[in-house]
């Protein structure tokens, strides 16, 4: 009886929410960090796109819904990370309507990056086959 408790003790042993808890602070350092470079990318390919001889072309459009759309999830998804790690719990514990709009808002933001790329490989299909 005590080999099996020992067994299913080591097995499935909680991860630690100690505030030196290295697994919280690896990725909120590592998503600071994607967060702040994918910032910056995404605002210079808008200022690109912006360009006088980008934006005639309907591509451009597609481009910059994309960049606001991968921004959006950047900060979204590091918003809930920055939240367990200076309170140390998961966004569930946040408000219901919070933790909802942040759910709501990543999920949001991934399946709209996806259909941006759909729009825009249909765009290219449809130029490249009619000119």
């Amino acid at each position: 009886m005590n080999a099996t408790k020992e067994l299913l003790s080591t097995v499935s042993t909680p991860r630690p929410s100690s505030p030196d808890d290295s697994y919280l602070s690896i990725l909120f350092y590592f998503k600071f960090c994607l967060l702040i470079f994918g910032c910056f990318g995404n605002l210079f390919c808008i200022i690109i796109w912006m360009k006088k001889e980008f934006i005639k072309m309907p591509r451009s459009f597609c481009c910059i819904m994309l960049s606001l759309a991968d921004t959006t999830y950047l900060i979204l998804n590091f918003s809930g990370v920055a939240y367990g790690y200076i309170e140390k719990k998961t966004i569930y514990f946040i408000s219901g309507f919070v933790c909802r709009f942040l759910l709501f808002g990543v999920g949001f933001a991934q399946h709209m990056d996806s259909w941006i790329i759909v729009l825009l490989t249909t765009e290219r299909l449809i130029s490249g086959t009619h000119l």
